[in-house]
């Protein structure tokens, strides 16, 4: 990989930082990405701003926390589930826990769906011989 910058670099410690800052750069954009695909936050929804900051501080806060202890949680079993429910093949990376997590969020919701009667057997036989047949 090569990283380009506009800074002068007088150092491999330098260097070193420069290289950490990008990583944690990525590290929030994908917590921003897993907020616009599985969240939706493709278009704001809240029209006030101090709501939109902290939501904002909290994608950081997320996104940091993940950042820094990103190797303690590779060998967390309820991590390690989450990347194997996304399909990650033994993959244990924010994406994969993020998706994840996504995809108990979509669990709960159809749930909730469920028991409250919106979504019957039949509902899903149908999708299942829509979705399933091709």
């Amino acid at each position: 990989m090569l990283l380009l910058t506009s800074l002068t670099i007088t150092g491999l410690e330098m260097a070193k930082l420069i290289w950490e800052m990008y990583m944690q750069r990525m590290a929030i954009e994908s917590v921003f990405k897993f907020c616009k695909d599985e969240l939706q936050w493709e278009a704001p929804r809240v029209n006030d701003w101090l709501t939109m900051k902290h939501l904002l501080s909290l994608v950081y806060f997320v996104a940091g926390y993940f950042y820094e202890i990103k190797d303690d949680l590779v060998q967390d079993e309820g991590i390690q589930w989450l990347a194997k429910i996304a399909n990650g093949k033994g993959k244990v990376s924010p994406h994969f826990i993020l998706k994840g997590i996504a995809m108990l969020i979509a669990y709960i919701e159809i749930k909730k769906l469920i028991d409250e009667g919106a979504i019957t057997e039949e509902h899903i036989l149908y999708a299942e011989s829509i979705f399933m047949s091709g």
